[in-house]
Parts: C-alpha cells; sequence; structure tokens
C-alpha cells in the first residue's frame, strides 16, 4: 500500500500494455495512457494536500518523467487487431499516434 510519505520519494503510474492509442489498453486490460495521467494529476493534488503548494512545486520540477509507449500499439493493436486496420493505413496511424503522443505531453504539462 502507498503511504502518504512515499509521495514524496517518487511514484510511478506506468501500466504495460498500453499506448498512446486509447483502445490499446483494452485487451491487455491495462489502464490507459489518459488513465495513467489522471492518477498522475491526482498525485499531484494528494501532494499539494501533503506538503503544501510551494513544496509540492519544488517536488514535481526536481522528478524525472519519462514515457516508453507506442509499441503496444503498433504490434498489439494495429497488427493484431483489425479495427485500425481498417480505419487507417499504417502512415496515417503513425501520425495518429504522434498526434496522440503530442497531446499526452501537453496535458501532462498542466
Amino acid at each position: 500500500d502507498l503511504e502518504l510519505s512515499d509521495l514524496l520519494t517518487g511514484v510511478a503510474f506506468a501500466s504495460g500494455g498500453s499506448g498512446y492509442d486509447p483502445l490499446t489498453s483494452i485487451p491487455a486490460t491495462a489502464t490507459s495512457s489518459t488513465g495513467q495521467l489522471d492518477l498522475f494529476l491526482e498525485y499531484k493534488e494528494k501532494l499539494i494536500t501533503l506538503v503544501g503548494e510551494e513544496e509540492a512545486t519544488r517536488v514535481i520540477s526536481e522528478g524525472i518523467y519519462f514515457t516508453a509507449m507506442g509499441a503496444n500499439d503498433i504490434a498489439n493493436n494495429y497488427f493484431s487487431i483489425p479495427l485500425r486496420r481498417h480505419q487507417y493505413d499504417l502512415p496515417s496511424y503513425v501520425n495518429f499516434l504522434i498526434s496522440s503522443a503530442v497531446n499526452f505531453t501537453m496535458v501532462s504539462r498542466r
């Protein structure tokens, strides 16, 4: 179980099997990328409650953030589940993923 004091030292919101495409997480029963982002935003609110706005801003600004997504979108979603292949050719699907990645990054910066 996560203790409130753990919020000061680091938290991971990763969910294996997710991707930038919201459909990718469904067959893997993973938390979607937007769900993971929601968890991060909840974390920020809990951190503010725990230590105040100024200290929360410091903790968050000194954190290391990374995402590693996209492989499941291509391998498991595009090639294994035919729905996206009926909607997009591969270059168009890659463009959709890039747009989704940019949107994810911009929302996560809030």
